[in-house]
């Protein structure tokens, strides 16, 4: 059975108890009430207005006999007032006894009451002084016996009204005393019911709750293999599954935890001994980056030297450009200075030849004179030594236009000898040209490399100079980093002893607990230059 359906069978025992009881207790209110009711209403109150109602009708008759016995008409009018009053006084404490009468025996004396009073006030009326002559005595004769008659009657309903009165406080007696008897038994039955009740929902709840409280108290302490037993159908049974399942999760987190915490710790050593070694890389990188820097430091100086040589160079070039081409125009003026030669030689060639003919030509003109003045005999004589006078300077001019042909021949081959070497000294003073040419256009590419070598070792330098300021940046990065990573370690060993303190099932070896190593110093130390590699 459900803990919540014996909790409402117990409560409604209890309730239907307590409810009986209220009932009984609320009956005997109400009786007591009513009761009181009748007490007050029909006892007191209708005693109180039957009291008023004769005290009124006594103050009636009497001034009525007063006004009888009045002579003078002061004293008449008066009598008449107070009787006019008292009668007044009188009808309304009997319509209040009409409303406070509710019983038989009170309206049957009330009725009575009013017949009389019906028949009582015409013999007052008349027994008034001035309302009849001759018949005053017998009227108030009639009056006196009708007025006591209606004494008698209000006498007699205030008596009633006491009567039920007594009948009411006998009554409520009873009630209470009947009460007294009842009570205490309706009392003593509810406390056993009730007692029995709480003893019996007490065990049912008390013992699955000292149950709970012993494994919760074991789980508070650590031991999350301990399990309660489920083997009932209600909401203990339902809770103790509940308190085995959050167990059972609860176990396997925390032994998941102690497995991630050990995995932490080892991955924050590995961290820590990473960060160490990149640490060092980062100093050893900045050294070597120091020595590159210095290295592009002087590459620069070497490449802005190299750029102005390159443009001095290049003015050099350009200059020797100038002259080369300048050399080149004489030596084509020379060429052409040569040719002109070769052509007057050439002619000089012809006109010896010229000569040569008119000294041939001589020559046979003077062996004809010779062989003419032989024939001439003695007469020819002189005519034959002018002829071999005059051969003699021909051959002598046949031999000179010879030897002066050869030299000019030889003049002749000299100077083509020198023109063709003026036309290749021209070639190669073109050649010259060009190569000077070429050279001065590669000296301003080499100027103008030189330039973008500089420009280029500048940025480089400056590039240089940011990796360097990047270096010590990651170097610190890199401290802070294992400084973090050695308080993960801590953190780590710190979560793994908190979760040591649980019993789990182990599905393996169990882990040590790591102990936090000491922190190593803020910035490691910088390794000798001569040690470190190069970037």
């Amino acid at each position: 059975m459900l803990v919540r359906t014996k909790l409402l069978l117990g409560f409604a025992v209890v309730i239907g108890a307590t409810l009986g009881q209220g009932l009984h207790g609320a009956w005997t209110v109400t009786a007591l009430n009513g009761l009181a009711g009748d007490l007050y209403d029909r006892a007191l109150v209708t005693g109180v207005a039957a009291q008023g109602a004769r005290a009124s009708f006594i103050t009636l008759d009497r001034a009525i006999r007063e006004a009888a016995r009045a002579a003078t008409p002061q004293e008449i009018e008066r009598a008449v007032a107070s009787v006019t009053a008292a009668d007044r006084f009188f009808a309304e404490d009997l319509d209040l006894l009409r409303e406070r009468v509710r019983d038989e025996q009170g309206r049957r004396l009330l009725a009575d009451i009013d017949v009389l009073c019906r028949d009582w006030k015409p013999a007052w009326s008349a027994a008034l002084p001035g309302r009849s002559a001759g018949g005053t005595a017998p009227a108030a004769a009639g009056a006196d016996d009708v007025s006591t008659r209606i004494e008698a009657r209000l006498t007699m309903l205030s008596e009633h009204a006491a009567q039920i009165g007594f009948a009411a406080r006998q009554e409520a007696g009873d009630v209470g005393r009947r009460a007294l008897r009842v009570t205490p038994v309706a009392v003593g039955a509810a406390l056993a019911v009730g007692a029995a009740a709480c003893l019996v929902l007490g065990r049912a709840v008390a013992r699955p709750l000292a149950t709970l409280a012993e494994h919760l108290a074991a789980l508070a302490a650590g031991r999350l293999t301990a399990r309660l037993p489920v083997s009932r159908r209600d909401e203990f049974g339902r809770v103790a599954e509940a308190v085995n399942t959050m167990a059972g999760s609860l176990h396997d987190s925390i032994r998941e935890l102690r497995r991630m915490a050990g995995a932490t710790t080892e991955a924050s050593d590995e961290v820590a001994s990473a960060t160490a070694a990149v640490s060092a890389g980062s100093q050893r990188q900045a050294a070597s980056l120091e020595q590159t820097a210095a290295s592009i430091e002087e590459v620069s100086a070497t490449a802005h030297r190299n750029a102005e040589t390159a443009r001095t160079a290049s003015g050099l070039a350009a200059e020797a450009t100038d002259l080369a081409r300048a050399g080149g125009e004489v030596t084509r003026e020379a060429v052409a200075a040569m040719a002109t030669v070769t052509e007057a030689a050439a002619r000089m060639s012809e006109i010896i030849g010229t000569v040569d003919a008119i000294a041939f030509q001589t020559n046979l003109l003077a062996l004809n004179a010779a062989v003419e003045a032989a024939r001439a005999g003695e007469q020819g004589r002189g005519f034959a030594v002018v002829a071999a006078e005059v051969r003699a300077l021909a051959q002598r001019s046949a031999d000179a236009a010879r030897e002066i042909r050869a030299l000019i021949q030889d003049a002749e081959q000299k100077i083509q000898g020198g023109a063709t070497l003026v036309t290749r000294s021209g070639e190669t003073l073109g050649t010259i040209v060009a190569a000077i040419a070429r050279v001065s256009e590669l000296v301003r590419d080499i100027a103008n490399a030189s330039r973008e070598q500089a420009r280029s070792t500048d940025e480089l330098s400056r590039a240089a100079s940011d990796i360097d300021r990047v270096i010590q940046a990651t170097a610190a990065q890199t401290e802070e980093l294992s400084a973090t990573a050695d308080a993960l370690r801590a953190h780590a060993g710190e979560l793994h002893r908190m979760v040591a303190r649980f019993t789990v099932e182990q599905s393996g070896p169990p882990a040590p607990v790591p102990v936090p190593p000491a922190a190593p110093s803020a910035r490691p130390v910088r390794e000798d230059p001569a040690e470190l590699v190069e970037v």
